[in-house]
């Protein structure tokens, strides 16, 4: 039985809607067939890639698994804004019970994509902007009463290349580890327009470098930092 602050699932359970929703007769019937073509769009774009793509660790993310499980505590993947497409291959390969959810809003231009990230088999936590819950406090009970995984920009919104402190809010109030994440590769390009993004193109090749789980309740802001910077200065450079 669900009461009417539950979560509402629907594609297969994937897409989970952290707050209730209220579509009225103009989203239903004229703007939810749109954003069903703009899923199918996206989905289409990301194929080509995701299905041909050669992703390795360099260390073996089972690791990660093994510690939170003995901890009992959920993962917090975090990496640049820029990374964003890079990233959704290398968790696609993960055993299902270990994919983490991306975050999606409610707002039409992020309901663009959320159904085609569903489809390829990503728990999407949709919150609710304008819920008397705070975005963040609605991420972190998401991480303690479902449970599961997390991954996100760290700077999503800007300042790029900063991370946030909703980040650390995030993870302190859901008593999450926290694992930065950067990425190299080859058969990448590089967009700078409007806003810095790397693109693999079909048959890439990428190598994730994770660094050591942080604690969150014992890191700052600045140790967060720190974790991504020295993780993007080892590598640079690197194929």
């Amino acid at each position: 039985m669900t009461g009417p602050g539950s979560p509402r699932h629907d594609d297969r359970r994937r897409l989970v809607h952290l707050m209730p929703t209220h579509p009225g007769a103009v989203d239903t019937i004229v703007l939810e067939p749109l954003l069903f073509l703009a899923n199918c769009a996206f989905a289409a774009c990301l194929l080509p890639y995701l299905s041909t793509a050669a992703v390795r660790w360099e260390r073996p993310p089972s690791r990660l698994f093994e510690r939170a499980a003995a901890e009992g505590r959920p993962l917090i993947y975090y990496t640049w804004h820029a990374y964003t497409w890079l990233s959704v291959a290398a968790f696609r390969e993960f055993p299902c019970w270990a994919v983490p959810a991306i975050l999606a809003h409610d707002g039409w231009r992020s309901r663009l994509n959320q159904r085609a990230y569903a489809w390829f088999g990503f728990p999407v936590w949709v919150y609710g902007r304008h819920s008397q819950v705070r975005p963040k406090k609605q991420i972190a009970n998401a991480l303690v009463d479902q449970g599961g995984h997390l991954a996100l920009a760290a700077d999503s919104g800007g300042p790029y290349g900063r991370v946030k402190k909703g980040l650390l809010d995030i993870a302190q109030a859901s008593g999450s580890l926290l694992v930065p994440l950067t990425f190299r590769g080859r058969r990448v390009i590089r967009l700078r327009r409007p806003v810095t993004h790397y693109i693999p193109l079909p048959f890439c090749s990428l190598v994730v470098h994770d660094g050591e789980p942080l604690d969150a309740q014992r890191v700052s802001i600045g140790q967060c930092q720190e974790a991504m910077d020295r993780l993007e200065q080892e590598h640079r450079g690197a194929p």
